[in-house]
């Protein structure tokens, strides 16, 4: 009874000690996790979780740590700890980046649109007329079947002919898939209205990372080590389509 008297006092000091310290940081409690579920552990891919420290003079400090390594459930994923005051430091350093370099795509973007303005009425006019190759082998395969049924062709001239029709279409309907392919590309994405700009023109006037940021522009935060990692971003592709397209620009 005298053991369980002691234990039980123990607990009552700890937890009176925690809440007298955080009776000193109460703003910390609904402290706002910028980044929950956007940092991922390299080596086993887990998500970090963020650990609270209170030191003994009543002092917060965040750290974003793998649960798998710090629960020892897998010794071969190393150790990662990323202080969250870093990290806020590090992502909002790195979209401050991406921002400026937005502004120059945009004002490229802008300048290629001005020179290039036959461009789009250029591949109009080839689709068009892709579709009317297409539509005029269909019309010649029409007959050509007439012309079997009617003895003016045999056998072997009419397979053959129908191959050499299939395979026209076949090229065509290629090559049209590309021209609206690139009609696509020129109005969704080599567009100030790209989904990339679109999304981080709204955070230019920001001045710290928000988590309505870190959603909208993050896909993931891979961590490799102490403040070691590596940000993948949301609408990448559209991103790096427009970093290409404006190389011939710069």
């Amino acid at each position: 009874m005298e053991t369980w008297e002691k234990v039980r006092a123990l607990r009552e000091r700890d937890k009176a000690t925690t809440e007298e310290r955080w009776g000193k940081n109460a703003h910390f409690r609904n402290d706002n996790n910028v980044f929950k579920g956007l940092l991922i552990c390299d080596d086993c891919g887990s998500k970090l979780t963020r650990h609270r420290c209170v030191s003994d003079c009543g002092s917060v400090v965040y750290n974003y740590i793998c649960p798998v390594r710090a629960n020892n459930l897998d010794m071969s994923c190393t150790h990662k700890n990323v202080r969250s005051k870093d990290l806020h430091e590090l992502v909002y350093q790195a979209v401050s980046q991406k921002i400026e370099q937005s502004v120059e795509l945009e004002r490229l973007l802008e300048r290629m649109g001005k020179n290039n303005g036959g461009t789009k009425d250029k591949i109009n006019t080839q689709i068009a007329e892709m579709h009317r190759k297409i539509g005029h082998i269909s019309e010649l395969r029409a007959t050509l079947f007439d012309a079997y049924v009617d003895k003016l062709l045999d056998e072997t001239e009419y397979v053959e002919m129908k191959s050499k029709y299939e395979a026209d279409a076949n090229k065509h309907r290629e090559r049209l898939e590309a021209l609206q392919a690139k009609v696509l590309l020129q109005d969704q994405t080599l567009t100030p209205q790209n989904k990339w700009l679109t999304a981080i023109r709204a955070f230019k006037d920001t001045h710290e990372v928000t988590r309505e940021m870190a959603v909208v522009l993050i896909e993931k935060i891979i961590v490799s080590g102490y403040n070691s990692m590596e940000i993948i971003w949301n609408f990448k592709d559209d991103l790096a389509a427009i970093e290409e397209y404006t190389k011939e620009a710069v």
